[in-house]
């Protein structure tokens, strides 16, 4: 059974993927709202980066898939240490 604040990767990542509201964010992961801009500073540049990672027209390669699942993974781990 999960507790409030065990989140996994991929729930946080599902998350960023809808491009959620910072407040949401931070309530959906139960963070201490103390920390309102580091959350949001994560979501900035995570939202920065994703937009401007390169696809091709047709849809991702391989390589551009892997590296925007690196992009999402490693802010779903920032986000996941402010938890």
């Amino acid at each position: 059974m999960t507790t409030p604040n065990a989140f996994d990767i991929e729930t946080i990542s599902n998350e960023l993927l809808r491009f959620a509201s910072v407040d949401s964010m931070i309530e959906r992961l139960n963070i201490d709202t103390s920390r309102y801009n580091e959350v949001s500073q994560i979501m900035s540049d995570f939202k920065i980066a994703w937009d401007s990672a390169p696809c091709d027209e047709e849809g991702a390669t391989k390589s551009q898939d892997q590296f925007m699942d690196q992009l999402l993974d490693f802010a779903a781990k920032e986000l996941e240490s402010l938890v």
